[in-house]
């Protein structure tokens, strides 16, 4: 997938993804162009009409590792994720920055990580968002199957949503059953001497 911006007769490539085979409808094909103000699809140069859905010119744009989902960052700082068949917006979310970022990329496959200098903005389900404040020091992101590396001349740190699992263990009140073994693994190392009776049922 690629965006252009037309200026006359030549084409200045703005931005640049490649959609999989693997990931495409059959009636989609893997070469799609956004030539401003209009989408096209590549071989039957059909507009797909996102100007006013969008409401502003697309400046970067990310796609989901699974290939569902199409993250496009416009010129007026609105984060909007849609489908990558074009038919469902599922989210706009105002960044109040109309720079551009230096880099935009998924974290898993639920969460936007958008990184400019001195901070890194991460947009999830539902337009929940985290900041990470890296003031004065460069980064450089690289997206990974289950999370996103962030790259420093310090170290590399790794973000990822935190795993079912792990939320099912340490969650407040959860009852789940590795919770109650952790709880109680942890008052027997306390020296709690009803320590089994988190894990004994009647």
């Amino acid at each position: 997938m690629s965006l252009y911006l037309t200026t006359a007769m030549d084409l200045i490539i703005l931005s640049q993804q490649l959609l999989y085979l693997s990931f495409l409808l059959p009636h989609f094909t893997n070469v799609l162009h956004v030539i401003m103000p209009f989408l096209w699809n590549g071989n039957r140069c059909e507009d797909q009409q996102l100007q006013e859905s969008l409401g502003a010119p697309v400046v970067m744009m990310s796609i989901a590792p699974n290939g569902r989902f199409m993250a496009c960052f416009l010129a007026n700082g609105v984060l909007t994720v849609m489908s990558t068949s074009f038919g469902n917006k599922i989210l706009d979310f105002d960044t109040s920055s109309t720079r551009k970022p230096l880099q935009m990329v998924w974290c898993g496959e639920d969460a936007v990580l958008l990184s400019w200098s001195g901070f890194l903005l991460m947009v999830g389900p539902f337009g929940h968002w985290l900041q990470f404040p890296y003031a004065g020091v460069p980064t450089h992101v690289v997206p990974e199957a289950d999370g996103v590396r962030v790259f420093t001349p310090k170290g590399c740190e790794m973000l990822q949503r935190v795993p079912p699992a792990t939320d099912s263990i340490r969650r407040i009140f959860s009852t789940d059953p590795a919770a109650l073994l952790y709880d109680a693994m942890e008052r027997f190392e306390d020296g709690d001497v009803k320590a089994d009776d988190a894990v004994i049922k009647d």
